[in-house]
């Protein structure tokens, strides 16, 4: 990390892995057929009439839209906050990435059980409790012991791996064949705040670093949340 010679491998490795992913996706993936139906209105209507048909989406975008918002108002300062202001090297870093994306690939399968048990809303709700934990601790780390910051890595992995259930509830919110006109706003609306967000994280940062961690805590545990409970669930309405 002294150089940027240094550290430009590391690109490398990952264009040549985003290659790989990129012929594999081209050649193994298969068209999913269903009926269209006639479009009767403009492209404007049909394209945000998703938002009206299916009960909870807008309040699904709004809580996608307000954590890309937080995140991206951290996420620029992320690496720097750990190096400049917590005093982390390379092999710190290096075993956060390690911890977190070992425990979230040996906890996905018992995560993915309590999710059917309990509840995958529920398991969802609980793993937001992980990563307010994993915040707190990057904040408090002491200079004197960044390796603090690998233990904050661990509770983010749980705080994955327990997601696990939402990320199934809301593909099964979202119609089959309404997906494309769903994920075309969600990309715009991530697109627009992505633009914004980070200038406001920079001015935040002139401030107080710890400001852009506070607003994910603080936005994770008052806003999102709550979102996340307010949605509907439609496989209990029908029930």
């Amino acid at each position: 990390m002294d150089s940027a010679d240094g550290i430009r491998p590391l690109f490398l490795i990952q264009f040549v892995v985003g290659i790989l992913i990129f012929i594999l996706l081209i050649t193994q993936m298969k068209e999913v057929t269903f009926t269209r139906g006639e479009r009767k209105t403009s492209v404007r209507s049909h394209f945000l009439s998703v938002l009206n048909d299916v009960p909870g989406l807008k309040l699904l975008l709004l809580r996608q839209c307000v954590q890309t918002f937080i995140s991206h108002i951290r996420m620029p300062f992320r690496g720097i906050y750990m190096v400049d202001i917590k005093g982390a090297d390379e092999f710190i870093l290096g075993w956060r990435g390690t911890v977190s994306t070992a425990l979230t690939l040996c906890f996905s399968i018992p995560a993915g059980r309590l999710a059917n048990r309990y509840g995958g809303r529920k398991i969802a709700y609980f793993s937001r409790v992980f990563g307010w934990v994993a915040i707190l601790i990057t904040i408090f780390a002491p200079l004197s012991h960044p390796e603090y910051l690998i233990i904050a890595s661990l509770f983010e992995g749980f705080q994955i791996a327990l997601f696990i259930g939402w990320t199934a509830f809301d593909q099964e919110l979202i119609p089959l064949e309404a997906r494309g006109r769903w994920s075309g706003i969600t990309m715009l609306a991530h697109g627009i705040i992505g633009v914004i967000s980070p200038i406001l994280g920079g001015i935040l940062w002139n401030i107080n670093p710890d400001y852009i961690w506070w607003i994910n805590l603080i936005g994770d545990a008052f806003i999102i949340l709550p979102i996340m409970i307010m949605i509907p669930d439609l496989k209990k309405k029908m029930s």
